[in-house]
C-alpha cells in the first residue's frame, strides 16, 4: 500500500498512509472511523487526502469545498449511506459542523422544516431524513480545531521535518527529468486497480474473537471514545482482508468475518501512531522547539555545571544554536521584539492538562525559562 501511494507521487507518511487508507475502507462499517489532517499552510494535508481519495471508486466519494448550515439536511436519504465525505477545509464545514457531530455519533439526521403543500398551498410541516453511516475526511490548518468535532476523528499530523521537505523536493526535480513523463505512467494503473479491488470488498460483521481480553487506557473520559475507534481499526483491517480471513455465522445466520491476531497487532501499532499525535496539544513543530529548549538546558547546565534552575539564555544564543529548527518552529518563534508564549512545566504537561507558565521578554534580553521540571532524557 505505502508503495503504490509512493508510485502515485506521494513520499513519506508511512502511518498516515495506512491509517486513512484504512479510515475510507471503514465506510462499509456501521460505525465508520472520521479522519481529521492537521498541520500547517502548504505541509501537504490536502495532498495525503487526495492521493488516499484517488485509490477509491469515484461513486463512493463525495468532496465538497464547504458546506451551509442546513445543506446535509437535504441531501437524500440514502445519497451518504457508506459514503466517504470529504470537504478540503475544516473552516468549510464551520456552519454545519453541528449536523455533521450529529451524522457521526447517531448516523443520521432527520429535521422537520415548515413548507407549502403543492397541492393545497397551505403551509405544513415535512420531515427530511438522511441515513449513514458515513466516513468523514476533513484537513485544517487551525491549531485548536471544533473540539467536539476533533475528538470524533482520527487526529492526524502531517511530517513537516526537513527531512520530509527534502524527499518531496527531490520527487518535484524528477518530474522535470528526461524520464520523468515515463515516471508517472503507472499512475493510472495503479488506481484503477485500488478502485477495482475497492469495489470487491462487501459488508460483513467483524467477530474479534479476543475482543474481550483487549485493553485500552481509561485515565481521560475521551478514551471511550477513542476505545471505539480502536476497535473499527481492528474491523477496518479485518475488511480489507476478507478474501484471506476466516468466514463464520452469527446466531442469527448473517456472515462474519473473523479478525486475526495480525489485525489487532497492526491496528495497534496505527493506534498507539494516531492517539500519540491527537493526545498531545502542541503541534509537532511546537513540540519540536519544546524539546530543542530541553535539549539546549541540559547541556548548558552540564557545560556550566550549575544545576538547570539557574539557567539563562537568549534568543539570539537558540537562533544561533540551530537556525534550521527555528525555520521549523516559525510559528512559535517568530524572532520578533516581544515573544508570548506559553510553556508547559514538563514535556507531557500539555497532554496531561498540567498548569503552564507564561514567558515574555525581549529579544535579546536573558529569558528565564527555570521551570527545571523536565524529567530525565530515558523517561522520555
Amino acid at each position: 500500500m505505502a508503495g503504490d501511494y509512493e508510485r502515485c507521487g506521494l513520499v513519506g507518511e508511512a502511518a498516515n498512509k495506512q491509517l486513512c487508507y484504512l479510515a475510507c475502507v471503514s465506510r462499509l462499517l456501521d460505525q465508520p472511523l472520521a479522519v481529521l489532517i492537521q498541520s500547517s499552510s502548504a505541509a501537504g494535508k490536502t495532498t495525503l487526502m487526495d492521493h488516499t481519495l484517488a485509490l477509491m471508486p469515484p461513486e463512493t466519494v463525495l468532496r465538497y469545498s464547504a458546506l451551509t448550515g442546513q445543506s446535509l439536511y437535504y441531501m437524500g436519504q440514502q445519497e451518504l449511506r457508506h459514503k466517504i465525505f470529504a470537504v478540503a477545509e475544516e473552516q468549510g464545514v464551520t456552519e454545519a459542523s453541528y449536523a455533521l457531530k450529529l451524522l457521526q455519533s447517531d448516523g443520521h439526521l432527520r429535521i422537520a422544516s415548515a413548507g407549502k403543500d403543492q397541492h393545497t398551498g397551505r403551509h405544513s410541516t415535512q420531515q427530511y431524513e438522511v441515513e449513514g453511516p458515513v466516513m468523514m475526511f476533513l484537513t485544517t490548518t487551525a491549531e485548536t480545531p471544533d473540539g467536539e468535532l476533533q475528538n470524533r476523528c482520527l487526529t492526524l499530523r502531517v511530517n513537516e521535518s526537513p527531512e520530509q521537505t527534502a524527499a518531496i523536493h527531490a520527487l518535484q526535480r524528477a518530474r522535470y527529468t528526461l524520464e520523468g513523463p515515463t515516471s508517472t505512467a503507472h499512475v493510472d494503473p495503479v488506481r484503477r486497480t485500488h478502485q477495482n479491488a475497492q469495489r470487491l470488498l462487501k459488508r460483513y460483521r467483524v467477530v474479534i474473537p479476543w475482543a474481550e481480553r483487549l485493553t485500552f487506557r481509561r485515565d481521560q473520559t475521551r478514551m471511550r471514545r477513542d476505545h471505539e475507534k480502536y476497535l473499527t481499526l481492528i474491523a477496518a483491517v479485518t475488511l480489507l482482508y476478507q478474501y484471506q480471513r476466516k468466514r463464520i455465522q452469527d446466531p442469527a445466520g448473517q456472515p462474519c468475518v473473523v479478525a486475526t491476531l495480525d489485525d489487532v497487532e497492526l491496528a495497534g501499532r496505527l493506534t498507539c501512531e494516531a492517539f500519540g499525535q491527537s493526545l498531545d496539544a502542541l503541534m509537532p513543530e511546537t513540540r519540536q522547539l519544546l524539546m530543542l529548549l530541553d535539549d539546549h538546558i541540559t547541556q548548558r547546565a552540564m557545560r556550566e555545571q550549575r544545576p538547570r534552575l539557574q539557567v539563562r539564555f537568549k534568543q539570539r544564543e537558540l537562533r544561533e544554536r540551530s537556525v534550521g529548527a527555528i525555520l521549523v518552529c516559525g510559528r512559535t518563534l517568530r524572532g520578533s521584539s516581544n515573544w508570548n508564549t506559553s510553556w508547559p512545566t514538563a514535556p507531557g504537561a500539555a497532554m496531561s492538562g498540567n498548569t503552564s507558565c507564561s514567558t515574555k521578554a525581549k529579544a535579546d534580553t536573558e529569558i528565564d525559562f527555570s521551570w527545571g521540571l523536565f524529567p530525565p532524557r530515558s523517561s522520555h
